[in-house]
């Protein structure tokens, strides 16, 4: 899907000032004071979306092997929260992951 799609998303999430993901709610998505339709990802935003979430369903498949003896303690831990913001963006985007 990532190298195939035919669409993007709406915006459904940001980024706080520590990098956390914030899913955004319907009121902040679709403003009831503008008739503007609401903000879609870009293609390249899009792409960045399904790979983290294919980072996090491979971090559960593959963590034994590749994931936690190749990495120091440091580099897993960043892996485990990258892991974690890739299921983050999994539990937002689920619906949107068609074409």
């Amino acid at each position: 899907m990532k190298s195939n799609f035919k669409g993007t998303s709406i915006r459904w999430h940001r980024e706080d000032r520590f990098g956390n993901i914030v899913e955004l709610t319907s009121d902040e998505v679709y403003s009831k004071d503008s008739l503007e339709a609401p903000v879609c990802l870009t293609e390249e935003e899009w792409k960045e979306v399904l790979e983290e979430i294919i980072f996090a369903f491979k971090f559960v498949l593959y963590e034994d092997e590749e994931f936690t003896y190749n990495y120091s303690q440091d580099q897993y831990e960043q892996r485990k929260k990258r892991h974690k913001r890739g299921l983050k963006l999994f539990s937002i985007y689920l619906m949107n992951l068609w074409d």
